[in-house]
């Protein structure tokens, strides 16, 4: 089945072109590459990593992905089946559109918790109940008062988010993306991806502490999420 529900994406099809121009200043190079993938409805036959990035966050927020298809749905419910919805949560590699960060924002708000991004190439001026951060998430970057870190397609942030998780007892929820990734410290080994073989290092490392899980089935994604819970709260 494909992802996008045709029916639904016809329905928006203007409506996602209009919300597209608009921001055609923001989006800059992006306009053009995503109003051609709409416009010719290219996009319905895209497998989900050839989707641009911005353009699949779009999507979610018009709601077009079939039910249990849409990543950033789906992320946000792993993250309250793991009651990491609560506290102050830290979201890194948002997108220039923080589709997950606007789905997570107002459920930490009821919560009274509270959500910093770190995106340097974010394109919204602000969003409610969250602090945007416009720079890359390093190694030194404090986190002190900081409960759960995530991140959903993170790329090559995916590494230091581990880290500081672990070192610094924090939740942690990692979707890796299909890139590779390898360094130095974190090489290749033997398996279908990256990611695949940096959670094996974990899991190595730090036992049933690094726990891996996947994509619920409809998804499609074929790709490992790491989950953490901090010791004092096990």
């Amino acid at each position: 089945m494909n992802r996008i529900n045709k029916e639904k994406y016809f329905e928006k099809k203007d409506k996602i072109l209009e919300f597209i121009r608009i921001h055609e200043y923001e989006y800059q190079e992006m306009t053009g590459i995503m109003m051609m993938l709409i416009y010719k409805d290219i996009v319905l036959e895209l497998p989900w990593n050839s989707i641009p990035r911005l353009l699949s966050q779009i999507l979610s927020r018009f709601g077009v992905y079939h039910n249990g298809k849409d990543s950033y749905v789906e992320m946000f419910k792993l993250l309250e089946k793991y009651s990491f919805l609560q506290g102050n949560c830290c979201e890194i590699g948002a997108g220039m559109y923080p589709r997950l960060a606007e789905l997570v924002a107002p459920q930490l708000k009821l919560r009274k918790g509270t959500l910093t991004i770190y995106e340097p190439n974010i394109i919204l001026p602000k969003l409610e109940n969250a602090k945007i951060v416009r720079e890359r998430f390093k190694k030194d970057t404090n986190i002190d008062q900081v409960d759960t870190i995530y991140g959903l397609f993170p790329c090559k942030a995916s590494i230091v988010i581990a880290e500081k998780a672990f070192e610094e007892d924090k939740n942690l929820m990692l979707a890796f993306c299909a890139c590779d990734h390898s360094t130095k410290e974190h090489p290749k080994w033997l398996g279908k991806y990256w990611a695949e073989d940096f959670c094996m290092d974990y899991r190595e490392k730090y036992g049933n502490e690094a726990e891996i899980i996947n994509w619920p089935s409809p998804v499609g994604i074929d790709l490992p999420i790491m989950i953490r819970k901090k010791r004092k709260t096990k």
